[in-house]
């Protein structure tokens, strides 16, 4: 049987929420049904327990989505894009890698969200907490270089801005060796 309408729909979810509180596919579909931009953050954020709001009355729900399936990497990084407000999206981000510390995309992600000086710090904290990520030392050697390459800089600032990035990247490849992560060249070269 099929749902007729988005009302069928959303009862139809709210069972299946209640049924299989641990699936992130049924809780994204749940979020898409709702036409309106903070339907889908309600849905995401406080899951089960504003499905009262969006479903009929009937249903009890008292577990959060984000707290029914904290491990979710897909479901903190839906709940991130729907942020319009780069702060919120720091938050959320900030709290992500507390849950999920070994996620390097989300600390890549939260990286990205920060001032460069918040993002040295950011990309310190995920290099302790992911130290196999090649990926965590290149981001750092392309925020310095970024940094070197600011228009205003002197070209003496500039060439000691470059080379912390190669002390940086040199010390990546050390820190990899020792946790027996060998990268070729082209591998580090490419960032993947």
């Amino acid at each position: 049987m099929y749902p007729q309408n988005n009302d069928d729909a959303k009862i139809i979810l709210a069972n299946a929420v209640q049924h299989v509180g641990q699936s992130v596919k049924v809780w994204l579909t749940a979020a898409g049904l709702e036409s309106e931009l903070k339907g889908k953050k309600r849905v995401l954020r406080k899951g089960k327990s504003t499905m009262h709001i969006l479903f009929p009355s009937s249903f009890n729900f008292s577990i959060l989505a984000l707290e029914s399936i904290p491990n979710s990497v897909r479901l903190w990084k839906e709940t991130v894009n729907l942020e319009s407000s780069a702060v919120d999206a720091r938050i959320l981000l900030s709290r992500a890698v507390e849950v999920i510390p070994q996620s390097v995309e989300l600390w890549l992600t939260l990286a990205r969200l920060e001032t460069p000086k918040q993002a040295k710090a950011v990309l310190n904290k995920a290099r302790k907490a992911v130290p196999t990520s090649h990926e965590i030392w290149i981001a750092a050697g392309r925020l310095l270089e970024q940094e070197a390459e600011v228009p205003d800089n002197n070209p003496a600032d500039r060439a000691k801005e470059l080379e912390l990035v190669d002390t940086t990247i040199e010390a990546g490849v050390k820190e990899l060796r020792e946790h027996q992560i060998l990268l070729t060249r082209d591998q580090w070269l490419k960032g993947s």
